[in-house]
């Protein structure tokens, strides 16, 4: 039997759902089992079956709440479900006494059995944490496991310079610290990293947790976005995020952080760009990331060398270029 303090609780899910009438109520019913008491699924104008299939699905299920908008994309979905929730529970979000968690879950992924629970709890025995992390399946459609992942253990130099996206699907966070950033949850203009960006602004407000459980499930199917990356949209994304980390450095001043972010974006950039046609501008970020590391006498293995060998695929320059790398290298 739940206590008063287990009934007041709230674990929101909140899932963006486009087209995804093949995995959407696996992922509905995922979150129940792993402790939501509420999921909120965006449809985000759907042309296939995923509205009907949910709109039958909640008939038979009061804490499923279907919200339906013109397509927007991942992002603007995700903020809709936020602000659902911010506003049909304001009172409860601003009651100190009654914490209240939210977790953000894509359509085509899982989460595995009281996962949601246990970051609670981890959560709760420390306040000053934001947000809590598990472990990760990767698995194909047949739910199969293909990979094991198991994030490293939080460290904010390596979220803002080295970009690593470190709590991955599965993450619960506390719904009040939204209220904190510097506007919604997710940036609308970044396609395909979003929730990268999330991390970071959120990083100024608290720590993460890394919580040793197996959390969820990401699905690698062949309609997953991320097999569907468009480079200049995903080059335009990282110049979104780069404001993001910026604005972070200059509230959390780490020379570590910076140097290291300076040759992430830039090696980043090289990788993005060169293969797209945009050689020239590709070469361009690869010698500012090797540049900075030089300056700053960073190790060999952390300028990112293996650069040169995609240089020698896109380019007939890859000779010159190996040269200029070893000069830059011997010094």
């Amino acid at each position: 039997m739940q206590s008063e303090k287990e009934k007041s609780l709230m674990i929101f899910v909140v899932i963006p759902s486009y087209n995804a009438e093949g995995f959407i109520l696996r992922a509905v019913d995922s979150a129940f089992i792993s402790g939501a008491n509420c999921v909120i699924v965006v449809n985000d104008g759907s042309t296939d079956g995923t509205l009907a299939m949910l709109q039958g699905h909640a008939r038979f299920q009061d804490e499923l709440i279907v919200v339906s908008q013109t397509n927007k994309g991942e992002s603007a979905a995700a903020n809709a479900g936020v602000d659902y929730i911010c506003n049909m529970y304001s009172s409860k979000i601003e009651s100190k006494s009654s914490p209240v968690y939210l977790c953000v879950l894509s359509a085509d992924d899982f989460l595995h059995e009281n996962s949601l629970e246990h970051l609670r709890c981890a959560l709760e025995g420390d306040k000053d944490a934001v947000a809590a992390y598990p472990n990760w399946n990767w698995v194909n459609s047949a739910e199969e496991v293909l990979k094991y992942m198991s994030p490293e253990k939080y460290d904010k130099v390596s979220l803002l310079g080295k970009l690593r996206c470190l709590p991955g699907p599965g993450t619960l966070m506390r719904i009040s610290a939204i209220n904190g950033l510097n506007g919604p949850l997710r940036n609308e203009n970044i396609t395909f990293i979003g929730d990268l960006d999330q991390w970071v602004r959120l990083s100024r407000l608290g720590r993460f947790l890394k919580v040793p459980v197996l959390g969820a499930s990401w699905t690698d199917h062949k309609l997953n976005q991320s097999k569907l990356i468009d480079g200049e949209v995903l080059s335009r994304d990282y110049r979104h995020l780069k404001t993001s980390v910026v604005e972070e450095l200059t509230h959390w001043p780490s020379k570590e952080a910076k140097v290291l972010f300076e040759v992430t974006y830039n090696r980043t950039q090289a990788v993005i760009l060169s293969p797209l046609g945009f050689f020239w501008l590709g070469v361009r970020h690869l010698f500012d990331s090797l540049n900075v590391a030089r300056r700053n006498n960073l190790p060999f293995s952390q300028t990112g060398w293996k650069l040169l060998e995609i240089a020698g695929v896109v380019t007939p320059f890859a000779a010159p270029l190996a040269r200029r790398f070893r000069r830059l290298r011997d010094r």
